[in-house]
């Protein structure tokens, strides 16, 4: 990404603040689905 000084820089850094935002969720999500996938597997092994 090029930084052009036609858009405010404020621009910039709700996109960056964004990227961070959306890393976290994605971060948080997976380790939710890892979580729940060692949750199915030892409700198996109780059954």
């Amino acid at each position: 990404m090029v930084l052009s000084f036609d858009k405010p820089l404020f621009f910039y850094f709700y996109f960056f603040l964004d990227l961070s935002v959306f890393k976290y969720l994605t971060a948080s999500i997976s380790e939710l689905t890892k979580n729940h996938a060692i949750f199915e597997m030892h409700a198996e092994e109780l059954t």
